[in-house]
């Protein structure tokens, strides 16, 4: 293992379309994560549109008050049941704050959050989820939405390359989740701002990033563009 380094929030925010901004903005409170229903945080957008960079830094702005854990199979875990449950119970030393009085620890654990996340899981809550992956998706919604979810302090974070409308209804349903996010290419203008020369297209961050270090993207590297539907903004 290694320590990575991870900026804030502030210090990357510039990395994103406004539309995305100002939604990761709202994301960040933990007032509005305890006071709301829904427990299921989605992200969705093209590969290189700065997801996996967003993560790092909930994680880093998050952790004084809760545990991340990254799920490396979700899978496995949404369809074992005794796998997920004995996630969900268990406690690790992050959940502790060794400097309290014995007494206070068990205080300490109840505030905690537990935030899990699965990278690049779009299966799990497509159209067909429940052919595909078994009982991966109630389960998912049971956690967030269920008795189960309202009975832990527990959110789970889900990011896919898949388009909203392609994702299994039962996730739309009001109350269900916290916030669905939509990662976006940059359009021409604010690629622009961005880059500080002109673009004339719409561009992701990573083909941003390209153009700044001096690379060309010719016109079959270019990313296909899609526009989320309706809900996402």
């Amino acid at each position: 293992t290694r320590d990575i380094q991870v900026q804030s929030w502030a210090d990357i925010s510039r990395n994103y379309p406004e539309v995305t901004r100002e939604k990761m903005d709202k994301l960040f409170s933990r007032k509005k994560l305890e006071e709301e229903s829904g427990k299921l945080i989605l992200w969705n957008g093209l590969a290189g549109t700065g997801k996996t960079h967003g993560l790092r830094s909930l994680m880093k702005t998050w952790q004084s008050w809760a545990t991340c854990e990254y799920v490396v199979d979700p899978d496995q875990f949404f369809n074992d049941s005794s796998y997920l449950m004995s996630v969900l119970l268990s406690r690790t030393d992050d959940d502790y704050e060794f400097d309290l009085p014995k007494s206070s620890k068990h205080k300490a654990v109840d505030d905690k959050w537990r935030i899990l996340i699965c990278e690049d899981t779009g299966e799990l809550l497509a159209a067909d989820a429940a052919m595909r992956t078994g009982q991966g998706l109630s389960r998912c919604l049971n956690m967030v939405d269920g008795l189960v979810g309202q009975g832990l302090r527990v959110a789970i974070v889900i990011t896919t390359n898949e388009r909203l409308d392609k994702l299994h209804e039962a996730i739309r349903r009001p109350g269900r989740t916290h916030s669905i996010i939509a990662f976006d290419a940059f359009n021409s203008r604010e690629a622009t701002e961005w880059l500080g020369t002109p673009v004339d297209r719409e561009v992701t961050l990573a083909e941003l990033y390209a153009l700044k270090n001096g690379h060309e993207i010719s016109e079959g590297q270019e990313s296909k563009i899609y526009r989320p539907v309706g809900f996402a903004r």
